[in-house]
C-alpha cells in the first residue's frame, strides 16, 4: 500500500477500523469523517442501487431523480440526485440550510451561480456550494443539461430549500422565470 500525504505533503498515519475481520474504515488524520459513522444497521442500509429505487420529481424547471436519501437508501448523512434541465430553464436562487451542496456536471452546460459569482461549467466541471450560501442552476442551452447534486447532512433542519430569487443582491442578477408554486 502507497504513502498517505495530507495536503501539506506530509506522513500520516491511518487508523483502521474492523469488525473482528475485515477491515470496515479509515481516518486517514484527526478529525476526517468523525465521528466514523456505523450506526445504519445492515438490513436497513442498501449498498447498491439502480434507477428503479430513484424518486422521480417532477419540477417545472427540471426533472430530479432522487437516487440516495434517508427514505431509500438508509442514507445517513447524504442525498444524491441527477437533475435534468430543458435548455433556458433554472432552479433560480435559493439555499440551504445547514446542507453543503455539490453541483457535478454530466452533460450539457451549467451556468451556475455560486452567492454572487457564477461560472459556465461544462461535463466533469463542479462548483462546491457553502452551507447557506445563495446559489442558481441556468442551462444557456442549446442542449439538455444533466448534472449530479450532492448535499450532506440529509437529516438537517427544514425546510431543505428557502427560495431568495425575489430578494436583493438576486433578483438584480437573474430576472426570475415565473413558474408555477411547488
Amino acid at each position: 500500500m502507497g504513502r498517505m500525504v495530507d495536503c501539506r505533503g506530509e506522513s500520516v498515519t491511518r487508523k483502521y477500523w474492523t469488525d473482528g475481520g475485515d477491515v470496515i474504515g479509515y481516518r486517514p488524520y484527526p478529525g476526517f469523517l468523525s465521528p466514523f459513522r456505523t450506526a445504519m444497521s445492515e438490513s436497513a442500509a442498501k449498498k447498491y442501487l439502480t434507477a428503479a429505487d430513484a424518486k422521480h420529481i417532477s419540477l417545472p424547471w427540471c426533472q430530479v431523480e432522487e437516487f440516495v436519501n434517508v427514505e431509500n437508501a438508509g442514507a445517513e448523512d447524504l442525498i444524491l440526485c441527477r437533475a435534468t434541465f430543458p435548455a433556458g430553464e433554472a432552479h433560480l436562487f435559493h439555499y440551504h440550510p445547514g446542507r453543503e451542496e455539490i453541483i457535478y456536471v454530466l452533460e450539457g452546460q451549467a451556468e451556475q451561480w455560486v452567492g454572487e459569482e457564477k461560472k459556465l461549467l461544462g461535463p466533469g466541471e463542479m462548483a462546491l456550494i457553502p452551507a447557506g450560501m445563495p446559489h442558481m442552476t441556468f442551462n444557456p442551452g442549446p442542449s439538455t443539461l444533466k448534472f449530479l447534486a450532492i448535499l450532506n447532512n440529509a437529516r438537517g433542519e427544514e425546510p431543505m430549500v428557502i427560495d431568495c430569487f425575489r430578494e436583493e443582491p438576486w433578483v438584480s442578477h437573474f430576472t426570475p422565470i415565473e413558474y408555477p408554486p411547488v
